[in-house]
């Protein structure tokens, strides 16, 4: 962990507090995501769910799917493949986020390129971000840009969604996969990654977009998923489908009983009753977290 906690350092600059992998001491929190087709699945209590923590099935002590305030990261890749009008269509997409939001929630941006910069801070939904600074050009370092906004902790009672946007091509990380992965298993956050593509590229599936194999894995690890979107298509459609994927979501909870205090946990997430589509994260570290006395 001191490659980590080194790494977590040297992305200081990009918080806006230090960034610390929470210490969860009343339990596990889990976001799980139930669809049935393209529709949110209602109604769901405790007892619908079934989750296993490194295979020994948990008491799931809590259900909720309130309304938490957001903290929300739009991470965008500006390398110069997006100069020109895209650019100005990614502009208008984050103006029109940010009126998507709730004056409780939160949004930042940060632009990856070469080099990460965070263009704003957090601040209150509905206000208008400065986005007339935000500039094309260099290369992408996409795994240094997400591993970065991940290390941020979540603050109690909000929640934490990525929105990455990309290509897909990373070209200038310091990073690599692993270390972005070993990352994802500390995060609160939830990651969704947005890739634009051609209609053919779209009717062929995520899987035949290049460098989309690794971000779908790691999206899913944190319980998030790869959207691809068509690349003239308005760029909101994809913001705006993020947003409520994540809002329509559970949040389970439970204390590890039966389970090592330490080490990777798998997690696994099930729904009683019918063929749902679930996706929840695929599993935490424990070794940070405090001894009970």
């Amino acid at each position: 962990m001191t490659t980590l906690w080194i790494i977590s350092l040297a992305w200081l600059a990009l918080q806006d507090q230090q960034p610390v992998f929470r210490a969860r001491v009343e339990g596990v929190s889990v976001n799980v995501s139930v669809r049935q087709g393209n529709v949110a699945v209602p109604g769901l209590s405790a007892t619908d769910f079934e989750l296993l923590d490194n295979g020994v099935p948990q008491t799931i002590a809590a259900v909720s799917v309130e309304r938490l305030p957001m903290d929300v990261t739009l991470l965008l890749d500006l390398s110069r493949s997006v100069a020109g009008p895209r650019l100005e269509r990614l502009k208008q997409a984050v103006v029109q986020t940010a009126a998507l939001l709730g004056p409780e929630d939160r949004l930042r941006l940060i632009a990856v390129q070469h080099e990460l910069r965070q263009v704003f801070g957090f601040q209150p939904g509905g206000v208008r971000p400065p986005v007339e600074r935000l500039t094309a050009g260099g290369g992408t370092a996409l795994f240094d840009g997400i591993a970065a906004a991940m290390m941020r902790a979540a603050e109690a009672d909000r929640r934490q969604l990525i929105v990455a946007y990309t290509d897909g091509v990373d070209t200038s990380s310091v990073l690599d996969l692993d270390v972005a992965r070993e990352v994802a298993g500390f995060a609160d956050a939830v990651v969704h990654v947005i890739v634009p593509v051609t209609n053919a590229g779209r009717r062929a599936g995520p899987s035949s977009v290049a460098g989309a194999a690794p971000l779908h894995e790691l999206a899913s690890r944190t319980g998030g998923q790869l959207f691809t979107v068509e690349s003239a298509a308005p760029i909101t459609n994809a913001f705006t489908r993020a947003l409520e994927e994540f809002r329509t979501s559970y949040v389970l909870r439970y204390l590890p009983a039966g389970v090592s205090r330490d080490g990777w946990h798998e997690l696994e997430v099930r729904v009683k009753g019918g063929p749902y589509d679930v996706r929840a994260r695929k599993g935490y570290a424990a070794s940070l977290l405090p001894k009970r006395e």
